[in-house]
């Protein structure tokens, strides 16, 4: 925490590298947050140097943007600082409110990142920027983004604001087909990542409690039980029961959730008659 207060410009904001004069308000609104985080952990820091970043933040959002209409880069770096002031306990309503008028001009993961600002107080503000949209602007590789942290906070979002919605399972699924060697290629990908499987393990999946089901398919019947620690269950079928539209069923009394994956595969019981070996064409010389 002090290398990265030891950023703080004499405006309060963060610059990029150390002994910069300069600050940066995407890096001034990533480093409000991450230091909100830690704050609520219990870590002790600095209150002074807090103070003023965070009424830097609040400065960059008050300030009157150019003649131009702000273009995603400029509202993905409000809607970061808004959070990260919403984190600290200093919410700021108003700049919200107009934030949320110019979402049109937003990517999906940009309003993801104002939707986590509006969940406490604006819930239907939470899920209007959620909702697909047509016409949005895509999201550009801005400091150092990038599939995993866009889905990563869309996934983050909707567990604050409606963590039963299908979107959520969906992402959750994009997200960890994006790993590579187990993990997300990127310090930003696996920060954010992070941040969004502990809030699903928090909010969707809850408690582990052991559970016992069965799986089904026609009049084969296997009973599996799971204890309360994380564990898996496999298993195969190797012949189709009477009947090509026979469902699989997954037997789970307690209703709790399941993670279940399948694969199908299959192959003919005999070659058609007069059918020969495969042959391949000879290699050219």
């Amino acid at each position: 925490m002090n290398r990265l207060l030891g950023l703080q410009t004499d405006d309060g904001g963060l610059a990029y590298w150390p002994g910069g004069r300069t600050s940066v308000l995407w890096v001034s609104a990533y480093g409000g947050l991450a230091l909100a985080l830690a704050e609520r952990q219990g870590v002790s820091l600095p209150t002074d140097a807090l103070d003023r970043l965070y009424r830097h933040l609040r400065n960059a959002l008050a300030s009157t943007p150019g003649a131009a209409p702000p273009d995603n880069e400029a509202l993905s770096a409000r809607a970061l600082a808004l959070w990260a002031l919403t984190l600290a306990g200093r919410p700021e309503e108003g700049h919200a409110d107009a934030l949320f008028a110019q979402r049109a001009r937003m990517s999906p993961e940009t309003r993801a990142v104002l939707a986590l600002s509006r969940v406490a107080t604006a819930r239907d503000q939470a899920i209007a920027l959620l909702q697909p949209e047509r016409g949005l602007p895509a999201q550009e590789d801005l400091w150092f983004g990038g599939a995993a942290r866009a889905r990563a906070i869309q996934l983050l979002a909707w567990c604050r604001v409606e963590p039963d919605r299908p979107e959520v399972d969906r992402l959750l699924e994009e997200l960890l087909a994006l790993r590579r060697e187990g993990h997300w290629l990127t310090t930003q990908g696996n920060a954010w990542a992070m941040l969004a499987l502990a809030e699903y393990a928090r909010r969707v999946e809850g408690e582990r409690t052991a559970i016992a089901g069965a799986l089904v398919w026609g009049e084969e019947r296997v009973a599996f039980e799971l204890p309360a620690t994380p564990h898996t269950f496999e298993t195969t079928f190797r012949s189709v029961p009477a009947g090509a539209a026979t469902p699989l069923w997954l037997e789970n009394p307690s209703s709790r959730r399941l993670f279940v994956q399948a694969t199908v595969s299959g192959r003919a019981r005999s070659r058609p008659a007069g059918a020969g070996p495969r042959l391949r064409p000879p290699a050219p010389l």
